[in-house]
């Protein structure tokens, strides 16, 4: 059974009438394509999965959904507290970050905690990223975890491993290492994952006088996700 929804337009939108109200505004959603509509009626009914292709989606402004990282995050929530580890590895890792939502270190050590116990894809990532945080950080430890991912070919490890290589002595206890830090730069550029290519690339730069000293004085270009 399907429920007309009139708008101010010249088409008029529809929606299943099950739709719940539960996220997405009823008075935002009738601007969605259809297969949108769809997609987020599938969320809504509870299915953790799209919940998460919902958030991707509403995060960056793809796949005709409009940008919105308020509903985005609701998403993850939701789907997190659905066991969707998926959900939740994102959601810890924006946490971290706290480039698009307020940092917030003890709610994320809480969901990676639990992820780890659940043994997902990324959680010794997150685990890694979050002990950086920690003011008594045990960085040889850290980079040990780091280089074990990146021996499963993690190259989100490899970055952040090539990182702590070129760290000062005072700060880590641990002698620099530039030339491993290279080594582990130049798997990167071999991983066909542009979006952390280019991360490395401007790294290298921004550190050239550690590096690589021969590096070309004009930066590299930026990154544009397609």
């Amino acid at each position: 059974q399907i429920q007309k929804v009139h708008i101010t337009s010249s088409k008029t939108q529809t929606f299943p009438t099950q739709y719940n109200h539960g996220i997405y505004p009823p008075s935002q959603l009738v601007f969605l394509s259809q297969k949108c509509q769809n997609l987020v009626m599938q969320a809504e009914n509870g299915n953790s999965t799209f919940m998460v292709a919902v958030a991707q989606s509403l995060m960056k402004g793809i796949n005709d959904f409009p940008k919105n990282i308020e509903l985005a995050v609701k998403y993850l929530k939701c789907a997190t507290d659905l066991n969707n580890f998926e959900a939740a590895e994102l959601y810890a890792s924006l946490l971290i970050k706290g480039t698009i939502i307020p940092q917030n270190y003890e709610m994320a050590r809480g969901i990676v905690e639990k992820l780890i116990l659940q043994e997902t894809p990324h959680a010794q990532l997150l685990w890694a990223e979050l002990e950086l945080q920690n003011p008594n950080v045990n960085y040889q430890e850290v980079k040990q975890c780091l280089q074990n991912m990146s021996s499963n070919g993690s190259v989100e490890a490899m970055f952040l491993y090539a990182q702590l290589c070129i760290l000062p002595k005072e700060k880590t206890n641990v002698d620099p290492n530039p030339i491993e830090a290279r080594r582990y730069i130049d798997c990167i550029k071999h991983s066909g994952k542009e979006e952390i290519i280019s991360q490395a690339q401007k790294f290298v730069y921004d550190h050239r006088k550690i590096l690589d000293p021969n590096q070309p004085t004009t930066p590299p270009p930026p990154y544009y996700p397609s």
